[in-house]
Formats: structure tokens, sequence, C-alpha cells
């Protein structure tokens, strides 16, 4: 995948659209700031975005890998 390139289109299904807030914005990566770090995971980040399927798995909630496992906020996933 490019760096450069962005969500343009809005995510359609029953899920809801936590990709909402990546919008126009270009994938990041661990190299590059913008949350990739902190979440554990590229992705389309902006304010560490509501959601991040690229994440670490863990397996339960553990408190100190709060927001950086996959979480889809819509869906009420921002713990699994």
């Amino acid at each position: 995948m490019d760096s450069d390139e962005e969500i343009k289109e809005p995510f359609t299904g029953d899920a809801g659209d936590s990709l909402y807030s990546s919008r126009d914005q270009i994938f990041t990566t661990y190299d590059r700031s913008n949350c990739a770090v902190d979440r554990m995971g590229a992705w389309w980040h902006k304010d560490c975005t509501d959601s991040n399927l690229f994440g670490m798995y863990v397996n339960g909630w553990v408190t100190s890998m709060a927001g950086k496992g996959i979480y889809w906020k819509t869906c009420g996933w921002l713990r699994y």
C-alpha cells in the first residue's frame, strides 16, 4: 500500500462507520508520527482514530494495552 493513499468513501455496513474520523488521512506507519506507534498499528490515524484493525492481538482486557489492540468503536469494540 502506498503511504499516500487516503480513505475517500464512507464505510457502509451493519457495524457503523468507525472510519469516519480516518477519512482524508494518509496511511501512517511506525516510522511516521500520528498515533501508529502509540496504537501499535499502522492505520489512517487522526487523533488516534475510532478504529484500528491493524492493532495488536490482546488476549482479553489488559489495562496497559487500552487502545493498542484491534477495535471498531461504533460496535463497542474498544475492548475485545
